[in-house]
């Protein structure tokens, strides 16, 4: 009984270690402010195709950054980006670069600005 309990132990941690999950992350939250809490949603496919080609077709802006507290954060693999919208102009800042901001094509502003309108999380046009 004790040399089953020992092959029992290893095997719940191997099991255990091999189920973590590898899916690209899903969800997309708001930063509060004052009136408002954090809000996560998860994004279709197709959303989450959207955002990565955002990060893609996105372009690098020469200069020091120094902008407010951004609107939204999300995640794309493993990293990290903030995220600034408005109807017509978007930008993005991965958070461990703090440093460069990517401008949004305009493309890319409409994809991603729709999918928060369907969200209720921005205005709709």
């Amino acid at each position: 009984m004790k040399n089953i309990l020992l092959l029992f132990i290893p095997l719940c941690m191997y099991l255990s270690a091999c189920s973590q999950n590898t899916q690209p992350e899903k969800k997309v939250q708001t930063n509060p402010t004052a009136s408002q809490s954090t809000i996560q949603f998860d994004l279709s496919v197709d959303d989450i195709s959207s955002f990565k080609q955002a990060v893609k077709d996105s372009t690098k802006e020469p200069g020091i950054v120094n902008m407010a507290a951004p609107q939204f954060t999300f995640s794309l693999d493993d990293e990290k980006f903030a995220l600034w919208i408005t109807d017509d102009s978007g930008s993005l800042m991965k958070t461990t670069d703090t440093h460069t901001i990517y401008n949004l094509s305009d493309h890319s502003v409409a994809a991603i600005y729709q999918i928060l309108s369907d969200k209720d999380l921005v205005s709709s046009r």
